[in-house]
């Protein structure tokens, strides 16, 4: 496709983690193809560009391509480098640390997968792509939400202006020749797609905090990912901001309940008679400032054609919602994204682009989907094994000293 051809239009239905990291990669496909072949839109529906949530782990599978994309020093700056994964039993008897088993992280992974581990503030990450897509020649729009689609030959995209101020609820039309749904768990792209229902509860709920590391006495100022195995429950904590803060989760199962009730579900076990060990105890009393997020999900994908149908395209939750027990949501948004850039790399050098983009959809999906089911189906065993409870807890416990690393590291994760 030459340089004077007129762009193709794609829009990217979402703003946030996976729809910025989309607008990044194929921006940075149409500028190697020497041309303004793509021209891009972001709509994000909320009034202002935020990301919800708290903390964010980015293992060598997802920060690779960010490093390729030119953000390696940005994000070191925003992040941090934990030493070590480790595992910890949450209702060890008293006296004993709890230490299970240990995964080096730090130059470990960095020598074995080409990248380090970090963790950092979902916001920080979100603001480091949207710097860098600002700076592209890309459109932003907000408070744009899809309504409904209409995807033969091109894609017309109803959608509705959101802001407060606009004095009218009618509906507008506009045609592209592409369509990116990476509006997130609730996506009206899928809805419009698939039409598949809504995501379904998983009957776990997330208490997520974050407290400053320097107000914290010496024993629990932790600079590692530490991982917490209960009895239907688990906690995960791990330091941001550079270290300055300490982002601290809670996973509990049943529905959402104040401080009080989750907390006295967790250190009162029936079974065993066992408490929370001292030092976790500690660390969920230092913090008040609790919020909660009920967990939703969708069944492991299926095959290509949940990802992807004609001229759009799911990424992210959009199309693979995964619970956070492999803390790899955010990564496969960012494998989503290089992925849809590298299938769209060929075409838009081509002739007839437009025709060929059911079949550039079509090799996005099929190389994603099996992996994005992967991760799906061990994030939803994990969540088992995490709260796992009498015999059963012992014997992952028992596994996890024996075999140490070997079980704790995930080649085939982190090296894709």
């Amino acid at each position: 496709m030459s340089s004077t051809a007129p762009p193709l239009q794609v829009l990217i239905a979402g703003g946030g983690i996976g729809g910025l990291a989309a607008a990044l990669a194929l921006s940075q496909a149409s500028s190697a193809a020497h041309g303004p072949t793509l021209q891009l839109q972001v709509w994000e529906h909320k009034l202002a560009w935020s990301e919800q949530g708290a903390g964010i782990q980015l293992g060598p599978n997802a920060v690779r391509h960010l490093q390729a994309w030119g953000l390696g020093t940005a994000l070191e700056q925003v992040a941090f480098q934990p030493e070590h994964l480790v595992v910890c039993n949450a209702q060890a008897r008293k006296g004993q640390d709890g230490v299970l088993g240990r995964l080096r992280l730090g130059q470990r992974m960095q020598d074995r997968y080409g990248a380090t581990y970090f963790t950092l503030a979902r916001a920080d990450l979100h603001q480091l792509l949207l710097s860098a897509v600002k700076a592209l020649p890309v459109e932003l729009q907000l408070a744009r939400r899809v309504v409904s689609l209409k995807a033969e030959p091109q894609v017309e995209v109803k959608w509705e202006d959101l802001k407060p101020v606009s004095g009218s609820e009618a509906l507008h039309t506009q045609i592209f020749d592409a369509v990116v749904g990476a509006d997130g768990l609730w996506s009206h792209v899928r809805q419009a797609l698939l039409q598949d229902g809504a995501a379904q509860a998983t009957g776990h709920c997330a208490y997520r905090a974050q407290l400053p590391m320097q107000a914290l006495p010496a024993h629990l100022r932790s600079f590692d990912v530490t991982v917490w195995l209960g009895q239907r429950f688990h906690v995960v904590n791990y330091p941001v901001k550079g270290g300055e803060l300490l982002n601290v989760v809670v996973i509990v199962e049943g529905p959402p309940c104040d401080k009080a009730q989750w907390l006295s579900q967790i250190t009162s076990v029936p079974s065993t008679g066992f408490k929370v060990a001292t030092q976790l105890l500690d660390v969920l009393n230092a913090a008040d400032d609790w919020q909660s997020w009920p967990l939703f999900d969708r069944a492991p994908l299926h095959g290509p054609q949940t990802m992807a149908q004609g001229h759009v395209a799911l990424l992210g939750d959009a199309a693979h919602p995964m619970r956070p027990y492999l803390a790899q949501g955010a990564a496969m948004a960012i494998e989503d994204a290089q992925a849809l850039a590298k299938a769209w790399g060929p075409l838009v050098s081509s002739a007839a682009p437009e025709s060929r983009i059911p079949q550039v959809m079509q090799a996005y999906a099929l190389n994603r989907w099996r992996r994005n089911a992967q991760v799906q189906r061990r994030a939803q065993r994990n969540g088992f094994v995490f709260h796992l409870q009498g015999p059963m807890a012992w014997a992952r416990d028992r596994s996890i000293q024996w075999l140490g690393e070997s079980v704790l590291d995930i080649p085939w994760l982190y090296s894709a």
